[in-house]
């Protein structure tokens, strides 16, 4: 065996061994952000797919980010699974923005936050 071979299945017997397997060799962030609360694998307790997801075509893409090594075959996976996250509305995406403005002279009550805390109940848009 070659030693990429010898390594790269060292590296797989050390995921499989894992109880968190499910991001030892995907790329990018979406394998901690994203795999790991849909993989039907890593349900409570061996993960934080707390919803227990299950969506056997969403494993099997996982399975290619994890296990293949060629970075254009992981990325065709990622993409496949991001476009099936985005189409199935699996998650609600809020934009984090830390400081949040309200530009309109119609929006009242608005207060600038000096912390991370903004506190949206007393603002509320007039009426034209």
């Amino acid at each position: 065996m070659a030693r990429p071979a010898r390594i790269a299945a060292a590296v797989l017997g050390a995921c499989a061994a894992a109880a968190f397997a499910a991001p030892c060799l995907a790329q990018g962030t979406l394998r901690v952000a994203l795999i790991r609360h849909l993989d039907s694998q890593l349900v409570a307790p061996r993960g934080t797919n707390w919803g227990y997801y299950s969506d056997p075509e969403l494993d099997t893409l996982f399975k290619v980010i994890r296990y293949n090594f060629d970075p254009e075959v992981q990325l065709g996976a990622i993409r496949k699974a991001h476009e099936r996250f985005v189409n199935e509305a699996l998650f609600l995406y809020v934009a984090h923005d830390v400081g949040p403005r309200a530009l309109s002279p119609r929006v009242k009550g608005f207060v600038q936050a000096q912390s991370w805390y903004q506190d949206f109940s007393p603002v509320a848009v007039a009426a034209k």
